[in-house]
């Protein structure tokens, strides 16, 4: 479970995505907001795997493989699962490409995305308060 404290980190980090958002910084801003968003998955995974350990629908050891997917696998077993319906898969597998292409390729972020992350970042903080 996500405690006051983290929430807080994860709001003060959005609101200094917000100014570079502001400022036209789509790159910074895009990477603080999907940091927030990254944050909340594993727990979302965690939390599911949990529960299926506890119906002994899956192995400890299994869950712990599952516990370490990269975040396109995770995205995947979240949607297969039925944790995150399609609409939420087709814009966080979006947004997950975008910083794949930017961290691996150089390919700047453009205004579009960087404002999706920036309202997705702000849609998760809000379910958490």
């Amino acid at each position: 479970m996500i405690n006051s404290r983290e929430i807080s980190a994860d709001f003060l980090l959005w609101v200094e995505a917000y100014y570079h958002f502001r400022n036209g910084e789509d790159d910074q801003s895009f990477l603080m907001n999907w940091f927030v968003i990254e944050r909340h998955l594993y727990p979302l995974l965690e939390r599911h795997l949990t529960e299926l350990a506890n119906k002994d629908s899956i192995s400890k050891d299994k869950k712990e493989k599952l516990g370490k997917l990269s975040v396109a696998s995770l995205l995947l077993f979240l949607r297969a699962t039925e944790c995150i319906d399609k609409n939420h898969y087709n814009i966080l597998a979006e947004l997950n490409d975008s910083r794949n292409d930017l961290v691996h390729g150089g390919v700047p972020i453009s205004r579009r995305i960087s404002k999706k992350c920036l309202e997705y970042s702000e849609g998760t903080i809000k379910k958490l308060t």
